[in-house]
């Protein structure tokens, strides 16, 4: 009997390969006779096709799946991860920012403009 649909435990046919699958429980490309697939097809399963690997990555962040490494490269991404930083650390940082300003004689930093310099390093 297939398993309903979990995008944080499913296959996705990515651009129609033939070679390999994307796992998004391993967050990684497995072959196609990789063990693991082939038992879950065997339940009756059937991968998602979807045409690019940016589509997927939208889907899997819509769903509050874990990307690849390197892989939140969209603005939508971004403020994701921003927002899901603990509140707290947030403020540490930021505090911890404009201390150093402060101590450097330079002009303290906005909320805003802080959360625009993460983003950038992301």
């Amino acid at each position: 009997m297939p398993n309903p649909y979990n995008a944080s435990n499913w296959y996705w046919i990515v651009a129609g390969s033939t070679t390999q699958v994307y796992a998004s429980a391993r967050v990684a490309y497995v072959p196609v006779n990789d063990a693991t697939y082939v038992a879950w097809l065997a339940t009756g399963n059937v991968p998602t096709k979807i045409a690019s690997e940016q589509d997927l990555w939208d889907v899997l962040n819509a769903a509050g799946v874990a990307l690849p490494s390197g892989k939140a490269t969209s603005d939508a991404e971004k403020t994701r991860v921003i927002n899901a930083v603990d509140r707290v650390v947030f403020q540490i940082a930021f505090n911890h920012e404009n201390r150093i300003r402060a101590l450097e004689s330079k002009t303290p930093v906005t909320a805003s403009q802080f959360i625009t310099g993460v983003k950038a390093l992301l």
